[in-house]
């Protein structure tokens, strides 16, 4: 007869976070750290993170299942990864258990990599107000008193590859091949000689399926940018073919980067601060151009914090007609070049030396009549007004173009005929834009002298935060698909780096002077 022992019972031991996430960490974990980097960014997360209210990432997570890590320590282990070098919360994961820095700001916690992963995901949830209240902690300690900014644009590389960009045409292969293949997976055809996959398709049914919706995305954004393209002037449309769009993230725009590399990148605008140097608002935007981006960004500055901006610095990307009537709703002035930046003459000085021509009457040499949508040339003739279509925007707004011709009859008997019509032309013709008296006017009050302070302050903010972004918080490359994601990770490592520095402030002003 056999017998069966039953095998004693034994209860696993439960881990309590209560008990291990004390108040006071064991400062005896950084015993040995010497390097005094470290130690300042273990400082500045510990004093400014435990001023933050971690309520509403509690609330990112359900009441059901296992208890979640604490809050602050996720925040903190995240916030000090960036701040090392370290982007990746498979990195972090690794961190929490070999890093001494990383140890003591964990309380001796070890959070998986899917624990970690699913932090990051959730802070497209939470990442707005905690950005929002690292700003409101810098406004009461008076670092934010002063009310001018700068603001300015820049791109970070998208996780979506350059090389698998589509046009239209391979896109409705594509569509036809797959939806094919897909049909056959649904009959579960076999076949003795199985053609090979080719190399862009999915190799199981499974990854098939997901493709074939993210074509149809791709195929969506495709049209929009196509409809977009017909709108703009003869003259500035895109052949077709040379309309593309990414198959594996197709929300990213694609753009020519600083390298003048085109691929998918991510459009990145900056609003900081002049006096204190933090970042006052980030956002992605879907459209690869600063045109039509600075309303929406002033107004996002003062959602995170109420400050009521004056001056608002920037360059020549920001001067267009509906920036310039942006910043005067919301009674802003708008510091910025018009058609101008550092390396103008010298391109001009290049392009004349390339070519050179017989120089002509420039458009400054003729008077406008801005409320009659008239012109009068040197020689007193007024040209004729006609509508020429509207110029679209990358925001969106639209304005109406007008075409100043001047009668032929005229032009050819007019004494300062060598002076005004360009080779080849029996006639001269000007276009007037609706709201081109704002440009004009801003152009006026940009001074030689203005327009060199506006390039000193812009260099000492704009240009560093950029510098110190992607360099020490890691903003070279998003690991991330999705426009709603980059933000929020865009918008994580900007917290970290508005961490440290509103840490560094609050020294200097602690120092005896």
């Amino acid at each position: 007869m056999c017998i069966l022992l039953s095998r004693p019972q034994t209860t696993r031991p439960q881990l309590c976070y209560q008990k291990i996430h004390a108040d006071v960490p064991d400062s005896s974990i950084l015993d040995g750290i010497d390097d005094p980097i470290v130690l300042s960014n273990v400082s500045a997360i510990e004093a400014i993170v435990s001023q933050i209210d971690v309520t509403v990432i509690e609330e990112c997570y359900s009441n059901r299942g296992t208890k979640s890590y604490p809050a602050d320590v996720l925040l903190r282990i995240a916030l000090y990864c960036i701040l090392d070098g370290r982007p990746s919360p498979n990195q972090w994961a690794r961190s929490a258990q070999t890093c001494s820095a990383v140890r003591y700001l964990a309380r001796c916690l070890r959070p998986s990599r899917t624990t970690l992963h699913r932090f990051r995901d959730k802070s497209k949830s939470f990442i707005e107000d905690v950005f929002s209240h690292v700003l409101v902690l810098a406004q009461k300690d008076g670092f934010l008193d002063s009310e001018e900014a700068s603001i300015d644009g820049t791109f970070i590389d998208a996780l979506a590859s350059r090389h698998r960009l589509v046009n239209q045409e391979t896109l409705d292969k594509r569509q036809a091949k797959i939806a094919v293949k897909i049909e056959e997976d649904i009959q579960g055809t076999i076949e003795i000689e199985p053609i090979s996959v080719p190399a862009w398709m999915a190799k199981t049914p499974g990854g098939r399926l997901e493709q074939q919706l993210r074509f149809v995305e791709a195929n969506d954004v495709l049209t929009e940018k196509r409809k977009k393209n017909s709108k703009k002037r003869k003259s500035d449309r895109l052949n077709e073919s040379k309309i593309f769009v990414s198959t594996s993230d197709p929300g990213v725009p694609i753009s020519r980067n600083k390298q003048k590399v085109f691929g998918p990148l991510w459009p990145t605008q900056y609003v900081t601060h002049n006096e204190s140097g933090l970042v006052l608002a980030a956002q992605i935007f879907a459209n690869a151009t600063d045109c039509g981006t600075i309303g929406t960004m002033i107004d996002l500055v003062r959602t995170n914090v109420s400050i009521d901006l004056k001056k608002l610095y920037a360059d020549a990307g920001y001067t267009s007609t509906c920036d310039i009537r942006a910043c005067k709703q919301r009674m802003v002035e708008l510091i910025a070049p018009v058609n101008e930046n550092s390396f103008t003459e010298q391109l001009l000085r290049e392009k004349q030396n390339a070519s050179p021509k017989p120089k002509v009457f420039a458009r400054a040499q003729f008077v406008f009549d801005y409320d009659n949508r008239t012109c009068r040339c040197p020689n007193g003739v007024v040209a004729t007004t006609s509508k020429d279509g509207c110029r679209f925007f990358a925001n969106g707004e639209s304005l109406q173009t007008y075409r100043l011709t001047f009668p032929t009859s005229t032009c050819q008997g007019c004494p300062l005929r060598s002076q005004c019509l360009p080779d080849g032309q029996s006639y001269r013709r000007l276009r007037l834009i609706e709201g081109e008296e704002d440009v004009v006017a801003h152009k006026a009050k940009m001074t030689s002298e203005v327009l060199l302070h506006c390039r000193a302050v812009r260099a000492k903010t704009a240009e560093k935060a950029f510098a110190d972004s992607k360099t020490r918080a890691c903003l070279e490359r998003l690991g991330c698909k999705s426009l709603v994601r980059a933000r929020a990770i865009t918008l994580l490592h900007l917290l970290a780096m508005n961490l440290k520095r509103l840490y560094r402030l609050r020294q200097t002003l602690e120092k005896p002077s």
